[in-house]
């Protein structure tokens, strides 16, 4: 992107107009939503984090900027409950993983 968060968009666009049905599909919600909260443009952020993490659940970097962007809209209950799912799907994946770790 560096810095050209407009290029980003439109590249993302092209692509998934190229070829919609790729498995690519997820990397294009995730550099669609770090461009926009780059941007500052948290609920369209919010909007293609949650198309990433609906279709890859355990996409931790898309649900990191979900989780900021939501932050930044104040959306605070729903950064708890972003938060905590990433938690639980954290110590699903790695149940070494305790309080000290994600504190």
């Amino acid at each position: 992107m560096n810095g050209d968060f407009a290029t980003a968009l439109s590249r993302a666009d092209m692509s998934e107009r190229l070829d919609p049905l790729s498995l690519e599909g997820i990397n294009r919600h995730n550099l669609r939503a770090a461009a926009h909260f780059f941007a500052h443009e948290f609920n369209a952020a919010i909007d293609a984090a949650e198309r990433a993490t609906g279709r890859a659940p355990d996409y931790n970097t898309a649900r990191c900027y979900l989780i900021a962007s939501l932050a930044h809209a104040g959306r605070i209950k729903e950064v708890r409950d972003q938060a905590t799912r990433a938690q639980t799907r954290l110590q699903s994946i790695s149940p070494r993983v305790d309080e000290r770790v994600l504190s």
